[in-house]
């Protein structure tokens, strides 16, 4: 993952462990509303997929 991706993630508190939820996602490729630790937020795309999950 590159840098500063990974840099915005931890800083939006998406980190090893942490729990998210996708409340929403917007039509045509845009952003998607997540969920971490009671806080909502909205990120986009790309960086939406460099996150790696496990259910």
């Amino acid at each position: 993952m590159a840098h500063g991706a990974e840099k915005r993630l931890a800083d939006l508190g998406i980190v090893v462990g942490s729990r998210i939820r996708v409340v929403r996602k917007a039509p045509f490729g845009g952003p998607i509303e997540v969920e971490v630790a009671g806080s909502r937020f909205l990120i986009g795309r790309r960086l939406a997929e460099r996150i790696i999950v496990e259910v």
